[in-house]
């Protein structure tokens, strides 16, 4: 995995990214100065694939916000272990 920092981030898509086994994907860890509690993965998640699922145990907040995709193409599925849609 590579760690992405510093102030700011001017291009998002222009980040390098390394290999992230946890995620089965490529990505980066995502740290502004100054933002330490928080924290953002950007991942690339090729055509026709998917991150490999996560586990916790502990509350995660996740915000997938239309200006935060990079490329706007493509579907987010996010399932949630228990609802009604998991089917688990």
């Amino acid at each position: 995995m590579t760690l992405v920092g510093g102030v700011y981030v001017r291009d998002l898509r222009s980040a390098e990214l390394g290999d992230w086994p946890r995620k089965g994907v490529k990505g980066a860890a995502v740290y502004l100065d100054g933002d330490d509690p928080c924290d953002a993965h950007l991942v690339e998640i090729p055509p026709g694939r998917s991150t490999a699922p996560e586990h916790h145990l502990y509350d995660e907040g996740i915000r997938c916000r239309p200006e935060i995709a990079l490329t706007r193409l493509g579907l987010a599925e996010l399932l949630v272990q228990g609802s009604p849609s998991s089917g688990r």
